[in-house]
Order: C-alpha cells, then structure tokens, then sequence
C-alpha cells in the first residue's frame, strides 16, 4: 500500500476502492500530484450545487500546495475541481 493510500483507511470498503481508484487515475494524469489530503471520511453534500454526496479529497504537489480536489460520488464517479489560479 502507498503511503498515500493509508489516508483513505477511515473511508467505508466502497468508498475506499472509488477513492484509490480516482486519486491513481488523477496521479497518472497530472504528474505534479505527490500527496493527497482527505478532507472528511463520510458522506457529505457537495457544495457546488450538483446535491451529490461525496468524498472530497486534495490533490497536492511536492510542497503539499493543492493542485486540484477531486469529489468521489457513492456510485464512484468522480469530478474535478482544478485549483483557480
């Protein structure tokens, strides 16, 4: 297990494989992603207005700056928000 995979352990087994999933795929398509930064391990509402319920997770570079955040939907979709610059 990578050490970033170990943040995820407080997510339900679903959550965790959607998650993983998301963050090696987000890690594959943008280099600068080094770390990760969960932010909650339940369910919540996600805030731009979709009314999905999601896991929010940070993407971070090698300074643990935030590149992107990635939402996880409970179907295991998963949208990305790019970092405003």
């Amino acid at each position: 297990m990578s050490s970033w995979a170990t943040k995820l352990a407080g997510l339900s087994a679903p959550m965790n494989t959607f998650a993983e999933k998301a963050v090696i795929d987000r890690m594959a398509a943008n280099s600068a992603i080094k770390n990760i930064k969960l932010k909650g391990t339940k369910l919540h509402k996600s805030h731009d207005g979709s009314g999905k319920n999601v896991i929010s997770i940070q993407m971070l570079n090698e300074k643990n700056a935030r590149v992107e955040t990635i939402h996880v939907d409970e179907n295991g979709d998963v949208d990305v928000k790019k970092k405003s610059q």
